[in-house]
């Protein structure tokens, strides 16, 4: 199993352009919405609250839910090790093309991936 599909090869392969083409063994959102944002140099340069409180209350209360009940991760590898860690069976099924941490997470919580 390999992460990525190399679309830059296949685009030269079938003679078009790598913008051309959508990756969806990759770890990127396809929809990129039209936004203006401004965002000073101080929003930036510091790292938001590792626990996501104020976010995780403001979640809770907007969908009357537990803030025990909100898992939020900083990015989509984080995310995908704590499935892992939290699944009770020990066979998984993964289809290739994926994001390559899948297999690295399931193999690091001991499951049979198939």
């Amino acid at each position: 199993m390999k992460h990525g599909a190399n679309i830059y090869k296949y685009a030269k392969r079938i003679e078009c352009k790598p913008e051309d083409l959508i990756d969806l063994s990759s770890n990127i959102n396809l929809y990129q919405p039209e936004i203006e944002l401004t965002i000073s140099s101080k929003e930036v340069a510091t790292y938001p609250d590792s626990e996501y409180k104020e976010f995780r209350g403001f979640l809770a209360q907007k969908y009357a839910i537990k803030k025990s009940q909100i898992a939020l991760f900083s990015g989509a590898t984080a995310a995908i090790y704590e499935l892992f860690s939290s699944l009770k069976r020990k066979n998984v099924f993964l289809y290739a093309p994926l994001y390559g941490e899948y297999e690295k997470a399931a193999f690091s919580y001991e499951k049979k991936y198939l």
